[in-house]
């Protein structure tokens, strides 16, 4: 067996181009009679089946890579929409708030110009009827809560 294998070496070599650059490192000759038969075959295979896991990782790498870049540039519009999306809330919400505060300063200003409507009754003409259900004069709101709420502070002697 190992004469077959002798020669297949050695022809290989007989065939050989000449003047090619010698290959750094030990022939697979010489592996063969230092490691055996199937200690260099093994470590060959061994040599070229990590060398393709490495490509492959390095592939795969690559790709994981990609996937990232991607998943991080829609985390960056999705952010992005989102900041506009609270940002344009905000403008609204600013907006109403002015609306609603001109709205309060114009009615405060109108309710303070306009008197009160004149009567068109004599005073005590008109009867409106109270909670209890006594019969109380009319008169303007404020005459009408004047009355319920507020008492005369009689003068004390000492």
């Amino acid at each position: 067996m190992g004469g077959l294998i002798a020669r297949a070496v050695e022809s290989d070599c007989a065939d050989e181009y000449k003047f090619l650059p010698e290959e750094e490192g030990p022939s697979l000759r010489q592996q063969i009679e230092t490691e055996g038969v199937v200690g260099g075959i093994a470590r060959k295979l061994r040599g070229v089946a990590d060398d393709y896991v490495r490509e492959k990782l390095d592939e795969i790498e690559l790709r994981i890579d990609g996937k990232l870049d991607e998943i991080d540039q829609r985390l960056g519009e999705w952010r992005d929409r989102e900041v506009g999306n609270r940002l344009r809330i905000l403008k609204l919400t600013l907006f109403f708030s002015i609306l609603v505060a001109l709205f309060s300063l114009g009615y405060d200003c109108l309710s303070g110009r306009v008197a009160p409507a004149p009567e068109s009754s004599p005073r005590g003409s008109a009867r409106e009827t109270s909670v209890l259900g006594a019969s109380e004069p009319a008169g303007t709101l404020s005459e009408a809560i004047g009355r319920d709420h507020v008492r005369e502070v009689q003068p004390t002697s000492r």
